[in-house]
């Protein structure tokens, strides 16, 4: 599994929500989906917002934990590649720049 942690300034409204809902996560574009017995991602992304704010370098934000479930962590290098869209950009970079672009303020991940 893999764990993004994702930091937006408080207080995050439901409009906001919703425009996150719409980054559908890291999943294989379609071409890179095995068949079903073979997935990377036995299930999609799941949006967990904590219910309290924290602060972040002096700062008032609401974190979004967002796990990404993979068959293993090798499967899970495909982020890496380029997209397919011509911007040049890796899944990763694009991933990132859909998250500064409504507002994140900072994010990392780990495996788990």
């Amino acid at each position: 599994m893999q764990i993004f942690w994702v930091y937006f300034k408080a207080p995050v409204t439901e409009a906001l929500k919703d425009e996150v809902a719409k980054i559908d996560g890291i999943r294989p574009p379609a071409i890179l989906r095995p068949r079903e017995n073979e997935l990377l991602s036995p299930k999609p992304p799941v949006e967990l917002w904590a219910l309290y704010t924290e602060y972040l370098y002096g700062e008032e934000v609401q974190s979004l934990l967002w796990p990404h479930f993979w068959r293993d962590e090798e499967v899970a290098l495909f982020r890496h590649r380029k997209m397919w869209t011509g911007t040049g950009e890796t899944i990763m970079e694009g991933f990132h720049r859909s998250l500064r672009d409504i507002g994140a303020v900072e994010f990392k991940e780990d495996f788990c």
